[in-house]
């Protein structure tokens, strides 16, 4: 026997190699459903609002062909926006500027109630602030009943299509005021961020009537399922259109005219979003930064809390931010409604960025207006930038002339900085002409004939953020919008930004509490930035930095290594601090692309710390993105340390949203290497060996796949062999010449650091197990249905007899083909004119589950002839095969037949244009049907048939394992060109079964 010369040694290690990949798999899944803390613990605060929708009737199927399915809704808040007349379409009341919510994925019309309540509170609670008059805003809603827009190309299109006839007949409703808006701002949760991008490229555009759109958790970089062809098309053309819009190269195009005037914000929740990895929202090689950026909800002032996918659109702390800056943006006097692109992402940086970021720092200093200073010498204390308590009545004062012009100046208070007149002040100043004008500053303080400094002050107070508060054992959350706490405030300044400037100066009035605290420094960068090693390895057990002592506010740390989002780390903070310490040490989390900041409080627990770097199969800028700490805190003289390691668990957490397509397309490999050692037997020796027998067989190349595993990570993110693969890549959607000033991996696991070439290994061992576990659960199910049909024949087998002497004789053979014949062009006729081919390869799978009982039930009874139980075996291990082949493609066909069924259920018939393609079932019914037969695959007899056989077989399998993840779609056209090739085959000659049966 062939399993005999196999080895029991052979199969321990695949018992062994299969239990290490269930295990694995186990305790990643059992990880992913725990609960994260400290900064990624979500803090979202409840809201409260009385919502009322008002349908747009008016807007039927003579404005839109799809107004028969989709619906439009004007929101309204009870007791404070006047209720429309839904009947009457002057009875709308439309006096703001339009704004149109766009769902997502399955999503609501009614998931715009928060933000439109919020903007709603806020003008109605400033109705006499001059700021707000002009500036409210009628929330419009797209009502998609809760389409599957993630799993269907078709689907996006036909919405995209639907918003831009809803937009024009919107404004439509305004035309009879004086100066009635010419667009529209676009608000988009999950799919709906991306279909308000899809509307620009669309021909029914109405020109201008986009320019600002605020995206919630959208998928921007990436397709979050690849199931469909049709959705990474439109992606690759949404793309295309994007990087044209904004490339000088293209100024004569329609996306350039376009999209000049558009701004984009894309909004993440990071890592509590478990639908989504936050990775793909990123704008990265589609929008510059003039035009628009992505901002992780943990780095926003005020909010400072991880968000999860659905709780994005109605976050308390989120929604009063977001409906701040849609308020912000409004010109109430511009055809538009809003301003230009430049002062509106002014607005977006003042209020979504942390303020500490590099590409904020353009928005500093931006204050015109100068305050007349006088400050006597006796009210004068000078600092000479060490780390200064300021909490005394007197003006305090850095001559920044004598500083390193490689300086930075830090600022952190406990009250926001405001006027001269108000609370603490805090500016930059030069001297003025006049009285005191030969004024100078002294290292000891202030010497002229007066004693008097005359300053021309820049109050700087809005370059001051709010950071959370860390004060005792208080957490982020209770110092954000609604918490109980007041946060505090911090500024970081560049000396570039100063250095056009004689003095910076803080004072603090009468009116300021003596609880109050303010401290600063003016510290040279490089000497208070320390790197940690560049060798990762050294993060496995551990590694310690000291920090020395020194005079400083604060200290930056530089992790030179740790760049990938696939890693997650435990960090023990020893910090040693003043006596005097005012306020709790805290320490700011934070990478450079994409603006991703986290706030660390309570440093005396150990910390876990992830965050969203170079991540897979998205585009990134810098390769060089590095982690860095930066600790706020009154150091003593004795140094401190902080201590990094790898943490484990955290970091298998990290991989479930990263990877989980890997599960449909990783084991195909597995299993498409295994089929074609079956048929390499079969053709050698006639024995088509059991699935079971040919995993074992494989496990003898066991050591080569996982050694190819391993290199395959350093060589897909090689340029050079990514072209490559780029050529040999026959559904690639992007052109590597169009991607721009970013990098991005596409192939295999998409990593782009070396070191983590151990990945391929483990997620080939989890592929694996997978494999062999779902194989004996279908060969249990099919023993247990045997035993169960043969139990039913014998106690029924009399009935049966008596009942087939009364028929008349057909025969039999004639009788069954006619009804393969039937049924296979009635099912090619359904594809045809109504449901797509993913509905028929269902019926192909149960086709050929019954297929595999029948012959077991034949092997079973053929059993005590020789030579038929050999042939009877070889039909049942070659029918088990492919149904395990053909189970596994199964996931890859049911998104699509979810859109379909749901389309039913709304009364909808939505084109299926690629779906109802006959060709792609064809060769799969066309085989079963010699399947229903009782034929066999012939035993390839001449070389190229072999060649030609194992030549498919291995290409599907490296697809699967190379290209796989990014194309799940491509996976089921490989296995009916795989079932072609056997349809071919069948015609060389055929193994009837039931002929040697009999």
């Amino acid at each position: 026997m062939v399993l005999s010369r196999h080895g029991n040694k052979t199969r321990s290690w695949l018992l062994l190699l299969t239990l290490f990949g269930l295990i694995t798999f186990a305790i990643i899944g059992i990880l992913s459903s725990q609960e994260h803390n400290g900064a990624d613990a979500p803090k979202c605060r409840p809201i409260y609002m009385f919502p009322s929708y008002a349908k747009i009737n008016g807007f039927d199927t003579h404005h839109s062909k799809f107004a028969s399915k989709y619906n439009l809704f004007l929101y309204r808040e009870q007791g404070k926006d006047k209720i429309p007349d839904e009947d009457d379409k002057s009875g709308y009341i439309l006096d703001g500027v339009p704004v149109l919510f766009i769902p997502g994925n399955a999503g609501s019309y009614k998931q715009v109630r928060s933000i439109a309540a919020e903007s709603t509170n806020i003008i109605h609670n400033n109705k006499e602030n001059i700021y707000y008059r002009g500036k409210n805003l009628d929330f419009f809603a797209a009502h998609f009943n809760e389409d599957f827009t993630a799993f269907h190309g078709r689907t996006m299109l036909d919405q995209a299509e639907y918003l831009n006839d809803a937009i024009r007949y919107i404004l439509s409703l305004y035309e009879g005021q004086s100066n009635p808006p010419q667009s529209v701002i676009l608000v988009g949760h999950s799919m709906g961020g991306v279909v308000s991008r899809l509307m620009l490229t669309l021909p029914n555009y109405v020109e201008n009537s986009i320019n600002t759109i605020v995206t919630l958790s959208a998928p921007h970089a990436a397709a979050p399922a690849t199931f469909d062809g049709d959705i990474m098309r439109v992606y690759g053309e949404i793309d295309r259109f994007w990087r044209q819009g904004f490339d000088s190269e293209h100024e004569d195009t329609v996306p350039y005219q376009r999209l000049q005037n558009v701004s984009i914000i894309s909004i993440t929740g990071g890592l509590l979003d478990t639908i989504l990895p936050a990775d793909y929202t990123t704008l990265d090689g589609l929008v510059p930064d003039t035009h628009g950026f992505t901002v992780y909800t943990t780095g926003i002032p005020g909010v400072w809390t991880p968000i999860d996918h659905l709780a994005i659109v109605w976050c308390d702390q989120l929604r009063k931010v977001v409906a701040s800056v849609l308020l912000d943006v409004v010109d109430p006097l511009s055809p538009s409604r809003t301003y230009s692109v430049n002062k509106r992402m002014n607005i977006f940086r003042k209020n979504l960025l942390s303020g500490f970021e590099e590409y904020a720092k353009q928005d500093f200093l931006n204050n015109d207006e100068y305050d007349e200073i006088k400050i006597k010498a006796e009210d004068l204390e000078i600092s000479n930038g060490d780390s200064t308590l300021l909490k005394s009545s007197k003006s305090h004062i850095i001559d920044l002339k004598r500083v390193s012009n490689e300086s930075v100046f830090n600022f952190i208070s406990s009250s926001q900085p405001s006027t001269q007149d108000k609370g603490s002040y805090l500016a930059v100043c030069n001297k003025t002409s006049g009285l005191g004008s030969e004024t100078v500053i002294e290292p000891r303080g202030v010497s002229s004939s007066d004693d008097t400094l005359n300053l021309a002050c820049k109050s700087i107070s809005k370059d001051v953020y709010a950071i959370p508060r860390s004060a005792g054992d208080l957490d982020a959350s209770e110092s954000s919008f609604g918490g109980n706490y007041s946060p505090f405030y911090a500024a970081q300044l560049d000396y570039y930004l100063l250095e056009d400037n004689d003095f910076a100066l803080y004072s603090k009035n009468s009116e300021s509490s003596n609880d109050d605290f303010s401290a600063w420094s003016v510290e040279i960068k490089e000497k208070n930035t320390f790197h940690l090693p560049s060798n990762i390895f050294s993060y496995l057990f551990g590694t310690t930095i000291e920090i020395p002592s020194s005079k400083s506010l604060v200290r930056n740390i530089q992790f030179d290594s740790l760049k990938s989002s696939l890693l997650g780390y435990k960090v023990t903070f020893n910090i040693n601090k003043k006596n005097s310490q005012v306020f709790e040490p805290l320490a700011r989390q934070w990478i450079s692309n994409p603006f991703e900041t986290k706030w660390h409080l309570n440093l005396h627990e150990d910390k876990t710390i992830s965050f969203h770097g170079n991540a897979p199969y998205t585009p990134f800028k810098n390769k060089e993105n590095p982690l860095h700490l930066q600790l706020w805190a009154l150091f003593n003289d004795k140094p401190s340390s902080i201590t990094v390691k790898i943490d484990l668990l955290h970091t298998l957490k990290l991989w479930v949203l990263r990877y989980r397509l890997a599960v449909a397309s990783l084991p195909i490999f597995i299993i498409t290497l295994t089929l074609t050692l079956q048929i390499l037997q079969y053709s050698k020796s006639g024995i088509f060996i059991s699935f079971e027998d040919g995993l074992i067989l494989l496990m003898r190349y066991a050591f080569p796949i996982g050694f190819f595993a391993s290199i395959l990570t350093p060589l897909a993110s090689n340029e050079t062999v990514q072209k490559l693969l780029y050529l040999i890549d026959f559904v690639a959607i992007t052109k590597p010449e169009e991607l721009k000033n970013v990098h991005v991996d596409p192939y295999f696991l998409g990593i782009q650091e070396n070191y983590l070439w151990i990945l391929g290994p483990i997620f080939l061992t989890i592929a694996l197990s997978l494999v062999y576990t779902v194989n004996k659960a279908v060969q249990l199910l099919g023993i247990g249905i045997t035993l169960l049909i043969r139990s039913v024949k014998s106690r029924f087998s009399s009935e049966l007899n008596s009942v087939k002497e009364l028929q008349i004789p057909i025969p039999k053979d004639r009788l069954q083909n006619n009804r393969r014949i039937v049924g296979s062009v009635l099912l090619l006729a359904f594809v045809v004119f109504y449901v797509p081919y993913q509905f028929a390869y269902v019926v192909c799978c149960v086709v050929q589950g019954i297929v595999c009982i029948k012959s077991e039930m034949k092997a079973h009874e053929s059993f005590k002839e020789k030579e038929a139980s050999i042939t009877s075996s070889n039909f049942s291990n070659y029918n088990k095969s492919l149904f395990v082949l053909m189970l596994w493609i199964l996931p890859v066909n049911i998104p699509v037949l979810v859109v379909f069924f749901h389309n039913m259920a709304v009364k909808w018939e939505t084109p299926f244009s690629s779906h109802h393609n006959i060709l792609a079932i064809l060769p799969i019914i066309l085989v079963l049907s010699k399947h229903v037969k009782g034929e066999i695959i012939p035993q390839p007899q001449f070389k190229l048939q072999r060649r030609i056989t194992v030549g498919i077989l291995i290409y599907f399998a490296f697809f699967s394992l190379v290209y796989g993840v990014r194309h799940l779609y491509w996976l089921h056209y490989l296995l009916n060109v795989f079932f072609a090739w056997i349809f071919i085959l069948f015609y060389e000659g055929s193994t009837d079964t039931n002929a040697q049966n009999n």
